[in-house]
C-alpha cells in the first residue's frame, strides 16, 4: 500500500516537460564528489527524467528502497532485503589526516577526533589503533565531520576521496605510517526500476566513481610516498542479510 501511494504521490509530482521519474538517496559522505555529480550525469544523459534526492543514515534510505520510496541509493554497508540488489561501485578508503603538517601518528592523542563509521571500523580500529580507541570526542557524522576539522586543529580518518581537495589546498595532510581501511560503496537498486532508466543510471553512476576512485587513488599514493604501505581487511565487504 505504501509503494502504491509513493508512486502515485510521484506520478502527480512530475514537473511538467519531464515524462520520467527516479528518486535516489545517499549517506552524507556520499554525495560530495560522488552522488552530486550523479545527479549532473543524470540530468545531462537523460533531459526528460525528473530526479529526487535524499539524504540519511543507512536504515532510513535502505526503509525508503524497501518502500519505493527511492529507486536507487549509495551506502557503505547495505542492508539487503528482498527485492534489492547491491553491487560494489567504488572502492572507498579512509585515511588518516590533519590539520597540520608533521603529525604523526604516536603523537597525535591530544588532536585526535573519532568518526564512528560503523561497527566493523570501531573493532579495526580499534585492533590497529588500540591509544586511539577512546580519545574523548567522536563524531557519528561521516565526512560531515571534516567541517568540523578544518577550523581546528585536529585529526580524523576521512575518504582519501573527500580529502584530496583540501590536501591540495594545503588544510589537510595526509599522517604518514597510518593505517588505511578499505571501505567499499555499494549502489542498492530496486530490482523493478525501469530497465532503461536503471541501464542509463548505472552507466552514468560507474563513469563518475570511476573518477571518484581516481582521485582516492592518487591520495593513496601520495600516502605511500610517506609510509610503509598498511592496509586492514575490507570493511563492509560482506552486505548483510
Amino acid at each position: 500500500m505504501i509503494r502504491v501511494w509513493e508512486e502515485a504521490r510521484q506520478q502527480v509530482a512530475i514537473p511538467e516537460g519531464y515524462t520520467r521519474s527516479l528518486t535516489i538517496g545517499a549517506q552524507y559522505s556520499l554525495w560530495p564528489r560522488l552522488g552530486f555529480r550523479w545527479v549532473d550525469a543524470l540530468q545531462a544523459e537523460m533531459p526528460d527524467l525528473n530526479v529526487r534526492a535524499e539524504l540519511g543514515m543507512p536504515d532510513r534510505l535502505t526503509r525508503f528502497l524497501i518502500e519505493g520510496v527511492m529507486q536507487a541509493g549509495l551506502l557503505y554497508m547495505p542492508q539487503l532485503r528482498p527485492g534489492l540488489v547491491a553491487e560494489q561501485i567504488l572502492a572507498e578508503e579512509l585515511v588518516m589526516v590533519a590539520t597540520y603538517p608533521d603529525a604523526a601518528v604516536d603523537t597525535i592523542f591530544d588532536d585526535y577526533v573519532f568518526i564512528d563509521w560503523g561497527p566493523e571500523f570501531v573493532v579495526a580500529h580499534a585492533k590497529e589503533l588500540p591509544r586511539l580507541t577512546n580519545p574523548g570526542l567522536t563524531f557519528a557524522l561521516g565526512a560531515l565531520a571534516g567541517e568540523y576539522l578544518l577550523n581546528r586543529r585536529a585529526a580524523a580518518y576521512l575518504p582519501a576521496r573527500y580529502v584530496k581537495v583540501h590536501l591540495d589546498s594545503g588544510r589537510m595532510f595526509l599522517v604518514p605510517d597510518a593505517p588505511r581501511f578499505p571501505y567499499p560503496v555499494w549502489a542498492v537498486w530496486r530490482d523493478d526500476l525501469d530497465p532503461a532508466i536503471k541501464q542509463a543510471a548505472r552507466a552514468t553512476l560507474l563513469t563518475i566513481a570511476k573518477g571518484a576512485e581516481a582521485a582516492g587513488a592518487s591520495v593513496i599514493d601520495a600516502l605511500r610516498d610517506i609510509s610503509e604501505d598498511h592496509v586492514v581487511e575490507v570493511l563492509g565487504d560482506d552486505h548483510h542479510e
